[in-house]
């Protein structure tokens, strides 16, 4: 009795401790099986946005002589060096800036693209996928495309896949703008310089029944 009574706090401590962990794991893996779908979904689409390089890659040389496909790979280059410039910019103004949450950046690029970071990732896609197009005529025109890409079922396949990926991902960045053009309309709009900056810039491409900013301003 002697023994139980000392002993049984730590037993009960130790039950608690394992139960609790019990319970931990279970939330946890709950949390693992519920992000799942999102996390194959996410998986899936870039599988897809990234297709395109399989009909580009493959033709390897018998693009040589393609303007179209080499004119797509500029745009490709310029969407994303576009983007990766409007990120550069917002974090150096924004961290120069005295209070950077409520600071609107309107300065480089920003001047003539409000979102060039979804503006430019836009182009970089869409161009992407129509160097793909582009890769398939050039080598359908040479009467290589068994050899080059496979079987019609593997090309059918992988221009569904191509367009499955671009219709996802411009989805994604049209909402984005979409949600972006709204929260700034909400939060500068009664600013002068806002209105002005609205009226010479571009917001990009927005989601089909969604005004943006400028469209707004303009039938007020």
């Amino acid at each position: 009795l002697l023994y139980r009574e000392i002993m049984i706090s730590r037993f009960r401590d130790m039950r608690e401790r394992i139960e609790q962990r019990a319970v931990e794991r279970e939330k946890k893996m709950g949390k693992i099986l519920t992000r799942t779908p999102q996390l194959l979904s996410c998986a899936l689409l870039y599988a897809c946005m990234s297709m395109p390089l399989f009909f580009t890659a493959n033709a390897g040389a018998l693009l040589n002589n393609s303007i179209a496909v080499k004119l797509c790979v500029i745009l490709t280059w310029l969407g994303f060096i576009g983007g990766a410039l409007g990120d550069f910019t917002k974090t150096i103004v924004k961290g120069r800036a005295e209070d950077s949450e409520n600071k609107l950046v309107t300065e480089g690029i920003f001047k003539f693209l409000r979102h060039p970071n979804y503006s430019g990732e836009q182009l970089g896609w869409s161009a992407n996928f129509v160097a793909a197009l582009s890769a398939i005529l050039t080598v359908v025109r040479q009467g290589n495309v068994t050899s080059v890409y496979g079987s019609k079922i593997k090309i059918t396949a992988g221009l569904g896949m191509s367009l499955l990926g671009l219709v996802g991902i411009m989805f994604v960045l049209m909402r984005a703008t979409t949600v972006l053009e709204q929260r700034q309309k909400e939060k500068y709009g009664e600013n002068k310089s806002y209105g002005d900056w609205v009226k010479s810039s571009w917001a990009g491409l927005c989601l089909p029944g969604k005004k943006s900013a400028g469209t707004v301003k303009k039938g007020q």
